[in-house]
């Protein structure tokens, strides 16, 4: 409930944000994590987005997301995915930079899709914080390195692709994601902050 209820705020938040423009909230029906980062992609390289921003949201069955120069062997226990749940926890790469994230469904994934000018990720973070505060009454800081954080707690990570003409940019919401999992996933040295991180469920 608490994550179709911040779908229902961030589509309310995105549709009344400050471009004057045709915007669209997209949410997809498949939780196959390379379904939906295909499709982001796609968005990315064929939309025109001069008159039209997309807000794509989507939530994943458990998986690990490398960034796009990043080393698998370095960040992931790629021996133990598959027995970590019972179908197992796959591995995908995308095509943003940034770090290593685990989804499942207690994860709420979002991507900003707008022309490369209109790239704006501190105001997207906004429309995040102010969803939270108003579906949750949780008080979100953005920090220095633009993720969002509770008490210097981790609740999303950020990162983007900017090409020309157009750019995207997204992140993860912990909103009760299984931190035993995640933590049994990526390598401890690389993500060494279970106790860093922040769901969302937690604090309600």
């Amino acid at each position: 409930m608490l994550q179709f209820n911040l779908f229902k705020f961030l589509q309310v938040r995105w549709y009344s944000s400050h471009f004057n423009m045709k915007k669209t909230v997209l949410v997809s029906k498949s939780k196959d994590i390379f379904t939906n980062l295909a499709l982001e992609d796609w968005f990315y390289r064929n939309f025109n987005f001069e008159k039209h921003h997309i807000l794509l949201m989507w939530q994943s069955e458990p998986c690990v997301v490398i960034g796009r120069h990043q080393n698998p062997y370095i960040e992931a226990n790629i021996s133990e995915l598959k027995n970590i749940t019972e179908n197992g926890v796959v591995l995908a790469r995308r095509n943003s930079g940034g770090g290593t994230v685990y989804h499942d469904n207690g994860n709420l994934n979002l991507s900003f899709l707008t022309r490369r000018e209109c790239y704006d990720r501190t105001y997207n973070l906004k429309i995040i914080v102010e969803a939270v505060k108003k579906e949750c009454d949780i008080h979100i800081d953005i920090n220095k390195r633009e993720d969002l954080v509770i008490n210097d707690c981790k609740v999303s990570g950020t990162a983007a692709k900017l090409g020309r003409p157009n750019s995207y940019h997204h992140c993860t919401l912990l909103v009760n994601v299984n931190k035993e999992n995640l933590s049994k996933s990526l390598k401890k040295l690389i993500y060494p902050f279970k106790r860093k991180l922040q769901n969302l469920y937690d604090l309600k």
